[in-house]
């Protein structure tokens, strides 16, 4: 997904999956969302990996 455009003609399968793979990045680039889930006690890597978790930034504006 560059520069945070959806192709208007895709799925909603391919709609969905661009979200949460932007969503997911978003988390693993920032220290505020990982910092989140810390004081959370989410710190396994391997559940963020598998479930997708995602941070809402305001970035994607």
């Amino acid at each position: 997904m560059s520069n945070a455009f959806l192709d208007p003609q895709a799925d909603d399968q391919k709609l969905l999956a661009e979200v949460v793979d932007f969503y997911h990045r978003t988390l693993k680039e920032t220290s505020q969302g990982l910092n989140y889930l810390r004081s959370r006690g989410i710190t396994n890597s391997e559940i963020i990996e598998r479930f997708r978790v995602g941070c809402a930034n305001r970035r994607w504006a």
